[in-house]
Order: structure tokens, then C-alpha cells, then sequence
């Protein structure tokens, strides 16, 4: 090589198209922090939108608002119209709560929605909001083809002056809230307050307790005597069942029945006095029958016939001698389910009973 000539220099340049994979880190980091379907904030983003605002002082002077919306009657959208529809509502749900000027919308739950707003709002002004929020929610929905959807909404509401700054505390508060709303007939809205953290907490301590009554048997039969009219024969008896706790003494049944529902022990309870209520009528005159109530939460969450059958071949009770009483709600609901049910319990011989009749319902109509 010639010393007089400069050396020579190889540059090797390389391309490549990387606007696909920057697409696909884009997509990833956005569903790591939002709802796939509706496009709002997942419910971990929420949280880290709440710390974030709450970590200075400016922030916590203005205080937050935390705010849970929940869907009614949105399963019956799924359920009749179909799942894609189901899901171009809760779209629609989305957008109408975005714009209510929330500070962020998450989506934590299949149909329940949170809003975070950076500033506490006094009670009035925290009631008419929700209230509003409710109203958006509960207008009509179009979807393709002509189908309309007709859903409601329940809000839960709390701020940091009665929840503090803690996010999940927030939603735990917002969400006791949420609950007491849904209670209310056709939906509604409720504050947080201090008393339904303590019913929240006796509830857990009477679930606790109950459990432990079911497995150390405490609980126990009475039986209500039923008399003919005409000349006050006995013909039958109904089974209730009784609870008396080493230390609380005699339990009233309106404090523990209602929990056991929720929780879904009623079930096994059911199961017992069923059994139990059979074993001991059975050795009691023939023409003594014996009443049982049912829960709606036995009729939902387990096969009550297969239940009753087992009771009556363990016991040797004839089946004509016992009936299932279920309450007057129940009855005029006209749930296919139900209507299946007890018909099948009949085609076994045995009688169906209203509890209670004329203390909800109060019409005769309904027998007919």
C-alpha cells in the first residue's frame, strides 16, 4: 500500500423498522394501566393516581373524593341480548361517566366503576353529584340492530375527611357504601359513615362466630306448634332453628340469619334443620306434619330437591308430611327456577307452603 494514501474506511450502516415493536411496547404499557375494553384506568393505576396526588401537601389540603358506581340489571343485558352488546354498553357506561368531570375513571370490577376526584366535596354537593352520576347511567342505551338496553345505577360515595388518604381505605369506605345503595329499591346513592364500618365489623365478628356455632353445635331445634282452627287439634309443627352462644347468650335469628345468607352458611344450616327436623317428626303420630323454611339463597346456590330427598330417605319421613315454606317474595318473583323447583318438589309428594303470607305482598291475587 501506498504510504502517501490515507487509509481506507469501511462504514456499514444497518436499518431496521422498529415502528412495529415501539406499537406493541406502547400497547403493553397501556394495558398494564387500563381496561382493555372501556379504556380506563385499571383499578392498581387508580391507586397510584390516588398516592400520587396525596403525596404532597397541596394535595391532601384539597382533599379527594373517592366514588363507586355499580350497574343493575346489566347481567340481564348478557343474558338477552348477548355478550358483545354487554360490552358495548358498558362502553357507553364509560363514556358517559367520563364525562362527569371526574379527575380519573377507573373501571374494578365486571360492572362497577370508580371515580377519583381531586378535592373533597361537602355532603350536599357529594349527594347531587352521585345523583347525577346515577341519572347519566340510567338513560337509555342504543346498540346496533334497534336493540335499546335499560339499565340503573347505585353509587357508594366518601372523601378524606371521613376516610383519610389511603387508597384502598378509600375504596373499602366507598364500597361500604355502594352496598348500603344497592339495598335501596331500584337503586340509590349512600355516604360512607363510621357506623357501617362497625355493622361491617360486627358482621365479620358474627360470621366468625356463627361458624363456630355450626361446628360445635350450638345451634338447636324448636318447634312451633300448628293447630286446626275448628277445634285446636295439633296437625303440625314448624322447624326453627335456635342459636345460644357460650357468652352471647340466646342469638336472635334477625341477627344471624341475614349474615348466614350473605356468607352462604345458610346452606349448610338448611341442610341440618332439614335432617335433623326430619329424624325427629318422623317418630312423632302420623297425621303431624312438619314445616321447614327454605331460604331464596338454598333455592339459588344449592339443588334443594336433592336435599330434601336425602332428608326424607335418611329419616324415613313420608313426603307427604313435610312442607317446604319459602317466603311470599319469592313466590310472586315468577323466576323460572323457582317455578321449576318447586314443581318438582311437588311431583314428589311434597307440600309448598308460603311464610308469612300477607306481611309483604298483602294480596290474595297472588294465589290464583
Amino acid at each position: 500500500m501506498d504510504a502517501r494514501q490515507p487509509p481506507l474506511r469501511v462504514a456499514c450502516l444497518t436499518f431496521r423498522d422498529v415502528s412495529e415493536r415501539r406499537r406493541s411496547e406502547r400497547r403493553l404499557k397501556f394495558l398494564a394501566s387500563h381496561d382493555p375494553l372501556t379504556g380506563t384506568l385499571s383499578r392498581l393505576e387508580l391507586v397510584e393516581v390516588v398516592h400520587a396526588h396525596c403525596a404532597s401537601q397541596r394535595g391532601r389540603d384539597a382533599g379527594v373524593t373517592m366514588i363507586l358506581v355499580d350497574l343493575s340489571r346489566f347481567k340481564t343485558v348478557n343474558e338477552t341480548l348477548g355478550h358483545s352488546f354487554g360490552d358495548l354498553v358498558l362502553k357507553q357506561v364509560a363514556s358517559r361517566l367520563h364525562a362527569c368531570s371526574a379527575d380519573a375513571l377507573a373501571r374494578v370490577g365486571g360492572d362497577t366503576f370508580a371515580l377519583f376526584l381531586r378535592r373533597r366535596m361537602s355532603h350536599d354537593d357529594l349527594r347531587a353529584y352521585c345523583m347525577a352520576i346515577t341519572g347519566r347511567v340510567a338513560a337509555p342505551y342504543t346498540l346496533a340492530g334497534g336493540h335499546q338496553a335499560l339499565i340503573s345505577a347505585s353509587a357508594g360515595a366518601t372523601h378524606s375527611g371521613l376516610s383519610g388518604f389511603d387508597p384502598d381505605v378509600l375504596l373499602s369506605h366507598a364500597d361500604m357504601a355502594l352496598s348500603v345503595a344497592k339495598d335501596t329499591p331500584g337503586g340509590g346513592v349512600a355516604l360512607f359513615s363510621q357506623d357501617m364500618d362497625d355493622r361491617l365489623k360486627e358482621k365479620q365478628d358474627m360470621d366468625a362466630a356463627l361458624r363456630e356455632a355450626i361446628e360445635n353445635r350450638q345451634l338447636s331445634l324448636t318447634f312451633q306448634p300448628q293447630v286446626a282452627l275448628s277445634d285446636e287439634r295439633l296437625v303440625g309443627v314448624e322447624a326453627l332453628v335456635r342459636w345460644t352462644h357460650p357468652d352471647l347468650g340466646i342469638v336472635s335469628p334477625t341477627r344471624f340469619i341475614p349474615v348466614a345468607e350473605e356468607t352462604g352458611l345458610i346452606i349448610e344450616i338448611g341442610r341440618w334443620v332439614l335432617v335433623e327436623a326430619c329424624r325427629e317428626v318422623v317418630r312423632w303420630p302420623q297425621e303431624i306434619k312438619l314445616a321447614v323454611n327454605v331460604s331464596p339463597v338454598q333455592f339459588v346456590m344449592s339443588d334443594v330437591v336433592s336435599d330434601v330427598r336425602k332428608a326424607l330417605a335418611d329419616s324415613g319421613l313420608p313426603a307427604n308430611r313435610l312442607d317446604i315454606e319459602i317466603t311470599e317474595g319469592m313466590f310472586v318473583s315468577k323466576s323460572q327456577m323457582i317455578i321449576d323447583t318447586l314443581q318438582r318438589l311437588r311431583d314428589m309428594g311434597v307440600g309448598v307452603a308460603l311464610d308469612d303470607f300477607g306481611t309483604g305482598y298483602s294480596s290474595l291475587s297472588y294465589l290464583g
